[in-house]
């Protein structure tokens, strides 16, 4: 959040517009993490909805730094995962990847034929280790042990990080 207000208050004196859109999504963004954070499941279509938003806020923040492939061929509002799962990943993702615009980190978001959400990007880990809680990965796999039997599967090398979230119908 904090990081947010910062971008904003050097777009107010670059560009208003963009400041207001910025406003926008940040809005956007915090209300549905307000509204939905004890919320089990929610419809892929609305948690894709919320990630553009986000990802909106990202974009601006580290511009060319991030890239984002969504390639989703399902019909997003038949089925269901945790509130903010697909966020907490992306924000994983940046938090422990080194990136710059010249040398991009590329998250891809698609589905397999096994009905489950992939995110993956490469495995590139900063310089310096980030300290970690590892909260929010397993906060996910509560989530899912709470809902079914499914698991949430992690596959770690040193090239590629990728987790597979099952989705519900």
């Amino acid at each position: 959040l904090f990081n947010n207000f910062s971008v904003l208050t050097a777009l107010i004196h670059k560009d208003a517009d963009l400041a207001s859109d910025f406003v926008a999504q940040l809005s956007k963004t915090y209300r549905y993490i307000l509204d939905n954070s004890d919320t089990e499941m929610i419809s892929l279509s609305k948690e894709l909805e919320i990630l553009d938003s986000y990802l909106f806020l990202l974009k601006i923040r580290h511009e060319d730094g991030i890239i984002v492939e969504k390639e989703i061929s399902l019909e997003t509002d038949r089925y269901n995962l945790p509130a903010l799962s697909m966020q907490m990943l992306i924000e994983n993702a940046v938090k422990h990847n080194k990136f710059s615009k010249e040398e991009a980190l590329t998250i891809r978001i698609y589905n397999d034929s096994e009905r489950s959400i992939i995110v993956q990007n490469a495995n590139k880990p900063k310089g310096v280790p980030i300290s970690t809680t590892k909260i929010g990965l397993e906060n996910i796999r509560n989530r899912y042990n709470l809902k079914s039997s499914e698991q949430v599967v992690v596959y770690q090398s040193e090239e590629l990080f990728k987790v597979k979230l099952p989705i519900f119908s």
